[in-house]
């Protein structure tokens, strides 16, 4: 079964964020995270981190000075340490979500604003792009992030990262149905589902099975909190 779990960024707790929880993630992270231009990138890396880092701890009971990640040749990272223990972060705007599965999965949230649709253009396919402008005004604008999530939640599910090109297949959703078209005939056997967890984003998932968890678990900051912090 696929489980998602989810944090709702609170600007309120900013310094809890810095003083308490960076020091608990891996030094990699924190070095990567030094280079960061604006502090609100910094926040979503610590607190990816230290949400899978808190499902880590929780489900195999574990401490966590015991948790390693490591990643594939494509970037995409993994837990060492159990085979059959698959996650994928993203991030966007107030949002930081987790998905975890027994296979590779992948997952994506994007905050809904105004786009230029040459963006489209130039990375959708040519059947997703004709689909898109047939939209009207803010439909047009949803389905642009519908697609964009559901594309993105595919190609991390993969696990390749952007060798494989946006532009390589088709995704279409109708009467909430979603259709892959892969033209290499390469992975076809992938199932999505798309989540409403908040009205200013879209949110999609991508697995080998289709066995999707109903609803999606949020953590508050208090949850983080006393899990990572108080022994």
């Amino acid at each position: 079964m696929v489980e998602i779990y989810s944090f709702k960024i609170n600007n309120e707790n900013e310094e809890l964020f810095y003083s308490d929880l960076k020091p608990l993630i891996s030094i990699k992270r924190q070095d990567i995270i030094k280079r960061f231009r604006k502090v609100d990138d910094a926040k979503r890396s610590i607190l990816s981190e230290i949400l899978i880092r808190m499902i880590i701890m929780k489900r195999f009971k574990l401490k966590n000075e015991e948790i390693n990640f490591n990643s594939n040749c494509y970037g995409k990272p993994f837990f060492n340490g159990v085979e059959d223990f698959h996650y994928n972060i993203s991030h966007s705007g107030d949002w930081i979500i987790c998905a975890i599965n027994n296979m590779e999965i992948g997952i994506d949230i994007e905050k809904i604003q105004p786009v230029d649709f040459e963006i489209a253009e130039q990375f959708f396919s040519k059947e997703e792009y004709y689909d898109l402008m047939r939209k009207k005004d803010m439909d047009r604008i949803e389905y642009f992030y519908e697609l964009w999530t559901l594309k993105e939640s595919y190609i991390k599910a993969i696990g390749k990262g952007l060798s494989i090109p946006l532009n390589s297949f088709s995704l279409s959703v109708e009467n909430k149905i979603i259709t892959l078209d892969n033209k290499k005939k390469e992975n076809k056997d992938f199932y999505f589902k798309q989540y409403n967890i908040d009205s200013n984003y879209k949110m999609a998932v991508c697995c080998y099975k289709e066995e999707f968890c109903i609803d999606v678990t949020q953590f508050t900051v208090e949850d983080i909190y006393r899990e990572m912090c108080i022994e």
